[in-house]
């Protein structure tokens, strides 16, 4: 399992995950199980590191990556259009 796994198995299991200056914190509705915890703690190194680039989302990725990627698409797929290629088809 990852370090992203990880943060994805602490969200279905309502733990939010936080640092408060180089420690991680944990809070959640009702204790995890102890799986959910063992994997946190053998990969908090990694996950304090992907904390430390900025908030989480629930799968793992730092909050907005989608959306900048998507953005890098879109731009990327307006400059094919504006510029097109023509191809032939191999036999």
């Amino acid at each position: 399992m990852s370090a992203t796994e990880a943060i994805k198995a602490a969200a279905r299991h309502g733990v939010q995950l936080t640092l408060a200056g180089n420690d991680l914190v944990m809070k959640a509705p009702v204790k995890p199980p102890v799986a959910v915890l063992d994997t946190i703690k053998r990969h908090k190194a990694e996950i304090v590191g992907l904390l430390r680039e900025g908030p989480l989302d629930a799968y793992g990725f730092p909050v907005g990556q989608f959306e900048r990627e998507l953005g890098a698409l879109k731009v990327a797929n307006a400059e094919i259009y504006a510029n097109p290629q023509p191809w032939k088809a191999k036999r």
